[in-house]
């Protein structure tokens, strides 16, 4: 005759629950941060576009900081090499 649990979840059933909860919590934190940076680099990709200073110090220390705002995104992925290329091609276009 098999053995019929009745009543309450045991030790692994709890154990097996927290995991599930736990996992699907990460991965849920992980896609709204991933949408927040692609977000965010959406707005610094369009704020590069706008027109620069017409003062040429200004305009190279604003090319230098765009840039490494550029590289920060890259590096935290939430710009592709491809994206980071061609955000970079217009900043120097522009």
């Amino acid at each position: 005759m098999a053995f019929v649990r009745a009543g309450r979840p045991g030790l692994l059933g709890s154990i097996s629950r927290v995991c599930v909860i736990g996992g699907t919590t990460e991965m849920t934190a992980n896609a709204v941060n991933r949408a927040a940076e692609r977000k965010a680099a959406q707005a610094t990709a369009y704020t590069m576009q706008q027109p620069a200073p017409s003062s040429t110090t200004a305009e190279t220390e604003d090319l230098v900081t765009r840039i490494e705002q550029l590289v920060r995104l890259r590096d935290r992925g939430a710009l592709s090499d491809e994206e980071f290329r061609a955000a970079k091609a217009l900043l120097f276009a522009g």
